[in-house]
């Protein structure tokens, strides 16, 4: 060990600190008989000298003043004297010690305590003893002490019950359990041991680290023994984990250290083996029997052995003793002849262990053959002459040669020991170096042992190393025992076999080679075992490993099934997983070759192969069969044969496939025949090509499997019948080629006809539906399709197919670029809205005129069909932006707008909380007459932006549209009259638009020129049209305007139906409205009033109903505010110009005309996207500020109202209901106000009758708690009453009523507690007025014997008034206690008497105890009289066993009810305290008049109880206090963290309660409220976050159903609580 500390490092320190630890122990073990019980340490001389002194000071006071005078009073009382100071020295000693504890220390002794079931003061008591604190320190500092080994055992001291009956007398001695500090050397081990080892020396112990830097064990060996308990720990924690552990050996991590890290491991091996040698040789010796018929230590003498030969009756008890040693003796050599039993693989360290057993045995039998007992009895015998010394002297000689034989062979096996450690710690590969040297030593060993060297045993030692090389075999197969032979990689698997197998032959030629040397020496002993019994065993494990090697090969070779790409494999590779997995599933040692199993199912898996071999040889031969073509064939037969399968026959598979391929070029020929008119064409390619193609497949199905044949299978082709297949494929290929050159030319001819298609125009008008379509041949595109496959075919293509090919992008452009113009002229005409469609009929007609080029001029070989594209795609462009931007106008400033219209809120409704009439009235006021307002301003953006809409439609870039809008409104000409001349002269003198369109016109002399008189017909026709086409627009927009305006109107009236719809629903819904259904509130709040004698509700239900009918005036009359639209169409100049007058009007003095014709354009060009808000800025807000003054809906002369409120039949059945809404629930109301009938005698009844007839009844404290606890109840039942209750739509709040209905029970409670006070407040000065007369009596001086009556009848009257006085002290006690808890008025001065009565009354007590003392000294006959209060006690306890056993904690009826407990358990406490001071009283009298002393094991019994109830109890008070307190904490001085820590350590407290208490309901409530308030605490600490906002607390409010003033002043942990968050902890943390 000390070289291995040399070479491991800090990592592995730990590992070495166990190893010797164990070894310490057994070191202590083998030594534990040879040590001496110290009878007399410092603990026991502790307290058999000082202890008795300080316990009974007084006691021993008083014995001494009665026992001694003079001198022997002053010597006492000096060594008292003495004790007090040394006993004050010890005390003060202990505290400094244990005032060097800390937290380390403190973490060691409660695991100590934890294990062994002791509280943590008990263990600091043991450790405070003696210096044994200095071994901790020890163990703490660097370079300290490896180990802290505790020993709780039991010692020998003084029994301090015995020691109490007379302090002169000397204590008796007796064992009891002591826990105490030892190295292991200077204790023996008796008990438990306890040991804390370091991991690393070198590195202090503090407390951060004190959890990673020890480790904590166990050993017990009260039961199985110190060897077996040390033995046991060392092969279960120790041994394991050094075996298996890969990290932390330090410097011998590496491959350089494996050979010391197992020799380590194999030492640690060999002491746990010697650990379980040593324990089975104790177990199995055998020791004489001891002669206790006759006392053998008499005889000394010669003389004495002949006087005992020769008395008969002497002799017959000896021949009986060496008689039964016979027979013991003979029972160990009967036992020895036997054969012996060992398991067939055990190895040869067993037959060393057997002869070294053997070898104990047998001279542990020859040691006390020479005993002094066996010579005392054999010199007995002889002098006798007796027969049985023969007998015994035979035992002797082969006791005696038993002995010497095992001594020798154990002497020689010991020389094999270094020879077969290969055999155990090493694997097969480094064993057969070994193997020559251990032959050699056994040859020596049979060549010179006396006893060893017989033939039975040499050959059964070469069996025993034969089983040992085969369990290494195993365990290096098997990674020792760890991996399997189907979990290991197959080739290391094999790998491991083949060393095996090779093992077995080094071994067997080592063998033949050390026979053949003796061979050469005759001299020399030979050779003459059974090689069969030495090397049968591993031949057979050779032939098991040849076995699963072959087994593994098979299983190789088929393993590749499952990759095969061949369809229909799957079911064979499945057949050969079954397989496998039947030899896996097996449940024998694969390895065991005793189990003739395995050889059963190898062979039944060798013809488990077989067949599938045979089923895959059928399948691959009917597959073929199945093939569609040669070629497949020929790739499956590939994909068979690079499976490389055995008995696959492949030559003939291809010879098959030789003959298919002849009758596949026979098929393609008639194919040919069949389809060479009208071939099957592939995808995508022209006609022409692909017939091409065809061919060219068919040559290529052919061609590929000829191919294959000639690189492959070249021998097959020189056979008679595939000459023939050869001369079918020449004259096939043949007819193809012409084939493919016949359709080539025939296509070249016609390439100059189809090029002709491209004079045709663009474009094509469809005869019926007047269509537009491109005018494209589509042969051209054949042509250039052919083209293109013809070069990719490799075959010539002409010039004119060239030059078409090189052009394909540029007729793709133009085809795809009008096709894309027809669609766009399509979608744009289909985009038109249908109420937009008669207005844009001219500038659909500027696209048919745009696109008539295509139609009539433009053919596909035109030069300037870009320009074209490009002209008409601009006027689809204008037109489609003309379309999007009247589309973004009457989405966003006509329907949007019209959507917020209905959008606007006339009505908002309480959601929370119930709202007041007044509220809800006022509220409606404001947002119907803000409503109105901006109604009125949306409606009049509408009307703009319709006349904007048409005007945007009816302006044209087409001079021949815009001529007649420039038309002065002003001038009237009545067309209809004037002749179509006089017309046309009027319209070109006014306007001259017409120059360009007319030939005759000049442009330089204007009108001089007159036209010609056909020309000015057509003109005046054309004129007519477009008049016309004027007249016709204005009719569509003025029926574009009504609808819109209908539209606007229909906004108002859903508007105002859903305002009086939502508020009927929210009635109706809160009519429905249950008092466990917190979905919906009621609607208007109303207070229930106490006006003694009735209770009203204010307001009433008429006033709720009024004010409803008044909301409903107010939503009716906003359509009173929105004026009608304007019938006149205006253009853009008249738009203008009034928004300008209408700002001019109304806006700042301040601002000019100029200024705010800025500003409402620029209001124009972004009132598209402006929102009600915005529009409410720039308008609204500029007018008039809303927020801050009264307002009033401002009515227009002409408005909406009658097409609102009076023709719509749904708005006036809305008004019909709401009516009568409110007043409808009145039945529910009156229910509801009844509920509080139930406290009607708190205000109807007389105080003064009331408590007077109580009076009269002479009540108890109880009747007045009762009636103080009935109004409190009563009060906390009025505090639980609802806030409100829910009447249909109107919500009862009970604020009010419950003020009033708490005050006057607080008004009775008053009453009462004043009487109360006063009847015990009498009690309270009589108590008073008795201790302050009896302090007088007892401070009297006694000085004669009237003095001493004085005092005795003082002691007898408190004895007779004592439980009369007592029962008074409690009942005024908890009169006081409860007017406080109650916070009821009590005087101060009152106050502070109560809290001396209960101290003045021990103190008289006290008094009258001491003053009984004094008498006690001076009156013998007290004795009498402490035998009377020793009986009365014994009754006393009686009672205190019954009650307790009836009302105390355990009761039955309280074990559920853990606050009646925890009373119950305060008031036995008193109880019990009570009686242990008077136990304490007349132990101590007992003890002074030398009484036996009186044991009371049940009170005893009961103090344990209540001692443990009172820690479960406590903390159970704890709690509840703690989280009750939580609950006042204002929520800004929340502290969840300290929260959090004070949760942690009830947590921690609870865990360490002791098992038996963890039954009790108390300690479940306990545990469900800790673990209740612990899951909310994350929820707590996320809520009081800086980072939450007042909308996080508005949702959770909504959430709850309950309202969060978190900016109150007075929010606090209870508003929180009372929430029960933990309903909705997921939607929170959301």
């Amino acid at each position: 060990l000390g070289l291995l500390k040399l070479a491991f490092n800090d990592s592995f320190q730990w590992a070495i600190n166990h190893v010797t630890f164990a070894l310490i122990v057994a070191y202590a073990a083998n030594h534990a008989e040879r040590m001496i019980r110290d009878t007399s340490d410092l603990v026991t001389n502790f307290y058999q000298n000082i202890m008795p002194y300080g316990e009974n000071a007084l006691e021993n006071q008083r014995h001494v003043r009665i026992s001694s005078s003079g001198n022997t009073n002053s010597l006492q009382a000096q060594k008292l004297a003495r004790v007090q100071q040394i006993q004050q020295k010890v005390k003060e000693e202990r505290e400094a010690k244990k005032s060097q504890f800390d937290s380390r220390h403190y973490y060691i002794i409660d695991t100590v305590a934890d294990s062994l079931g002791l509280e943590q003061a008990e263990a600091v008591e043991f450790i405070l003893d003696g210096v044994q604190i200095e071994a901790f320190t020890k163990f703490f500092e660097p370079y300290g002490s490896a180990k802290l080994m505790f020993f709780f055992q039991e010692e020998i001291s003084t029994d301090m019950d015995l020691k109490r009956q007379s302090s002169m007398k000397p204590a008796l001695k007796q064992y009891r359990k002591r826990l105490f500090i030892t190295d292991g050397t200077d204790a023996p081990l008796r008990g438990q041991c306890l040991f804390f080892v370091r991991i690393n020396i070198e590195k202090a112990i503090v407390q951060d680290n004190i959890q990673e830097m020890i480790s904590f064990h166990i050993l017990d060996p009260r039961e199985s023994g110190l060897l077996t308990s040390i033995e046991q720990m060392m092969t279960t924690i120790f041994l394991p984990v050094l075996s298996t552990m890969d990290k932390g050996w330090g410097e011998l991590q590496g491959t350089s250290g494996r050979e010391v890290r197992g020799t380590f491991v194999n030492n640690i091996e060999s002491f746990i083996a010697v650990l379980r040698s040593a324990q089975s040789s104790l177990e199995d010796s055998m020791s004489l029997a001891e002669c206790k018929a006759y006392d053998l230590s008499i005889l000394k003498t010669p003389n004495d052995f002949i006087a005992v030969a020769n008395s008969s009756e002497s002799m017959e008890k000896i021949e009986g003793c060496i008689a039964e040693w016979i027979k013991q003796i003979s029972q160990v050599l009967a036992e020895s002849e036997q054969m012996r039993r060992e398991d067939d693989n055990v190895g040869p360290r067993a037959e060393l262990e057997y002869w070294k057993k053997r070898m104990a045995k047998f001279n542990f039998l020859v040691d006390q053959l020479k005993s002094k007992q066996v010579r005392t009895v054999l010199c007995c015998l002889q002098a006798a002459k007796s027969k049985t010394v023969q007998t015994w002297l035979n035992l002797d000689r082969k006791i005696t040669n038993l002995a010497n034989e095992a001594k020798d062979n154990v002497k020689y096996l010991y020389t094999l020991e270094k020879f077969c450690d290969p055999l155990y710690n090493s694997d097969p590969v480094s064993m057969v170096d070994a193997i020559p040297g251990l032959i050699n030593s056994i040859r020596m060993i049979h060549s010179i042992s006396q006893f060893y060297n017989t033939s039975e045993r040499m050959t059964a030692l070469f069996s025993k190393v034969t089983n040992q090389m085969i369990t290494a075999c195993k365990s290096y197969i098997t990674c020792n025992g760890v991996e399997t032979i189907w979990s290991q990689d197959r080739e290391e698997l094999l790998e491991k076999l083949r060393v095996s197998i090779k093992l077995n032959k080094e071994y067997q030629l080592s063998f033949q080679l050390a026979k053949q040397r003796l061979e050469r020496t005759p001299d020399e002993r030979q050779f003459d075992f059974s090689e069969m019994y030495v090397f049968g065993k591993f031949d057979s494990f050779v032939k098991r490993l040849d076995k699963i090697m072959e087994m593994f090969t098979m299983m190789e070779i088929y393993s590749h099934l499952k990759e095969a790409p061949i369809e229909g494999m799957e079911t064979f590779s499945n057949k050969y997983l079954t397989i496998v997995t039947s030899m896996k599933n097996v449940k024998y040692d694969f390895l065991d070759s005793r189990r003739i199993d395995f050889d059963n199912d190898f062979e039944d898996f060798q013809r488990k192969i077989g067949l599938l071999q045979d089923d895959i040889k059928k399948y691959m031969d009917s597959i073929f069969d199945k093939v569609p073509n040669i070629m497949a064939s020929i790739k499956l037969a590939q994909k068979f044969e690079r499976l490389r399968l055995p008995k696959l026959a492949m030559k003939d598979v291809y010879e098959r496939l030789l003959h298919q391929y002849g009758r596949e070029i026979e098929h393609t020929a008639k194919l040919y025949q069949r389809h060479k008119s009208g071939p099957t064409i592939t995808n995508n390619f022209p006609p022409v090509a692909g017939k091409i193609m065809w061919s060219r497949q068919l040559f290529h199905r052919i061609q590929e499997p000829m191919d294959f044949f000639q690189e492959n299978q070249s021998a097959l082709l020189e056979t008679a019948d595939a000459k023939k297949v050869i001369r079918n494929y020449n004259k096939l290929a043949k007819v193809l080629m012409e084939y493919e050159l016949l359709y080539h030319n025939s296509w070249t001819k016609q390439i100059d006809l189809v090029k002709s298609g491209l004079s045709a125009t663009l474009l094509v008008k469809h005869p019926d539906t007047q269509e537009l379509y491109v005018n494209f041949d589509p042969d051209i595109f054949t042509l250039i399709r052919e083209s293109e496959c013809m070069i990719k075919l490799n075959l010539a293509v002409p010039g004119p197919a060239q030059s078409l090919l090189r052009k394909r992008n540029h007729f793709n452009d133009i085809y795809t670029k009008l096709e894309c113009l027809l669609a766009d002229n399509r979608s744009l005409r289909a985009s038109i809205p249908n109420i937009m469609r008669p207005l844009f009929v001219p500038h659909l007609m500027r696209i048919d005129k745009a696109m008539e080029p295509g139609l009539i001029k433009l053919t596909w070989t035109s030069i300037n069909i870009e320009d074209y594209y490009k002209s008409v795609k601009e006027v689809l462009d204008d037109i489609k932006l003309l379309i999007n931007r009247c589309q973004d106008l009457m989405t966003h400033r006509i329907e949007g707008v019209l959507n917020e219209m209905t959008s606007i809120s006339l009505l908002e409704l309480p959601e929370d909380e119930a709202w007041t009439v007044d509220h809800f009235l006022s509220r409606t006021k404001y947002l119907a007459a803000r409503g109105a307002h901006i109604l009125q301003l949306k409606s009049r953006l509408v009307e703009e932006a319709c006349h904007e809409l048409i005007s945007m439609i009816m302006t044209y870039d087409d001079p021949h549209l815009l001529e007649i809008e420039e038309e002065e409104e002003d001038e009237e000409y009545e067309l209809g009259a004037l002749t179509d001349e006089m017309l046309l002269q009027h319209y070109v003198r006014k306007h001259s638009l017409f120059v360009g369109e007319f030939s005759n016109l000049d442009d330089e002399e204007g009108m001089e020129e007159k036209p010609q008189t056909a020309d000015r017909k057509r003109q005046s026709k054309i004129l007519k049209k477009k008049i016309e086409l004027k007249q016709q627009l204005e009719d569509e927009a003025y029926e574009l305007l009504n609808h819109l305006e209908h539209r606007n109107i229909d906004a108002l009236v859903r508007l105002t139906r859903m305002s009086l719809d939502q508020l009927k629903k929210r009635i109706a819904t809160s009519s429905i409205y249950s008092e466990r259904s917190y979905d919906v509130k009621p609607f208007f709040r109303a207070d229930i009033t106490l006006c003694i004698p009735k209770i009203i509700m204010v307001p009433s239900l008429d006033e709720i109903q009024q004010s409803v009918n008044n909301c409903i005036k107010c939503v009716l009359s906003v359509s009173k505010g929105i004026s009608q639209w304007s019938k006149e169409r205006k253009s853009q100049k008249q738009q203008e110009q009034e928004r300008i007058q209408s700002v001019l009007g109304k806006s700042d003095v301040s601002e000019s005309a100029e200024e705010t014709k800025v500003r409402l354009e620029r209001r124009t060009s972004l009132s598209s996207v402006m929102s009600e808000k915005s529009v409410e800025t720039l308008i609204f807000n500029k007018r008039i500020e809303i927020e801050g003054q009264q307002v009033h809906i401002m009515a227009a002369t002409k408005n909406y109202f009658k097409n609102v409120a009076e023709q719509n039949k749904e708005i006036i059945k809305l008004l019909t209901h709401l009516n009568s809404s409110i007043n409808s629930n009145k039945k529910e109301v009156l229910s509801s106000m009844d509920y509080f009938n139930v406290y009607k005698h708190l205000w109807h009844e007389e105080r003064e009758n009331v408590i007077i007839e109580f009076e009269r009844r002479k009540p108890t404290l109880q009747d007045f708690i009762s009636k103080i606890v009935y109004y409190r109840s009563l009060e906390e039942e009025i505090d639980e009453v609802d806030e409100f209750f829910p009447s249909g739509p109107v919500a009862l709040y009970t604020e009010k009523m419950k003020l009033a209905l708490k005050q006057e029970t607080k008004n009775w409670m008053l009453d009462f507690s004043r009487f109360c006070n006063k009847k015990y407040k009498a009690d309270m000065d009589e108590i008073f007025f008795f201790i302050e007369d009896q302090n007088k009596k007892l401070s009297r001086d006694i000085k004669d014997l009237d003095d001493i009556r004085t005092a005795m009848d003082s002691l007898a009257d408190i004895r007779e008034n004592e439980i009369r006085l007592d029962m008074k002290l409690g009942p005024v006690e908890e009169c006081y206690a409860m007017l406080s808890k109650y916070d009821l008025p009590v005087s101060k001065e009152e106050l502070e008497r109560i809290d001396t009565l209960r101290y003045s009354w021990d103190l008289l007590r006290q008094s009258a105890y001491a003053k009984q003392c004094y008498l006690t000294d001076i009156q013998p006959r007290f004795k009498g009289s402490l035998l009377d209060r020793v009986e009365q006690f014994n009754e006393d306890t009686a009672l205190f066993y019954e009650d307790y056993d009836k009302k105390g904690p355990l009761a039955d009826d309280l074990k559920s009810d853990p606050r009646s407990a925890s009373d119950a358990l305060l008031i036995f406490q008193n109880r019990f305290d009570a009686l242990k001071r008077s136990y304490e009283t007349y132990t101590r009298g007992e003890q002074l008049f030398g009484l036996p002393q009186t044991e009371y094991p049940r009170l005893m019994a009961i103090e344990k109880e209540i001692r443990l109830l009172s820690r479960l109890y406590g903390l159970y008070n704890s709690v509840m206090d703690s989280i009750d307190g939580y609950k006042d904490i204002l929520w800004v001085e929340v502290d969840i963290e300290k929260i959090n820590t004070e949760l942690t350590e009830f947590q921690n407290r609870c865990r360490k309660l002791p098992k038996g208490l963890k039954d009790y309901a108390a300690f479940n409530e306990l545990k469900r409220k800790i673990d209740g308030f612990t899951d909310m605490c994350p929820l707590l600490e996320m809520m009081a976050n800086k980072a939450m906002k007042p909308r996080h607390w508005e949702r959770i409010s909504k959430l709850v159903g309950k309202e969060l003033d978190i900016e109150s002043d007075q929010f606090s942990m209870k508003n929180i609580l009372e929430c029960d968050l933990h309903k909705f902890k997921e939607d929170i943390e959301v």
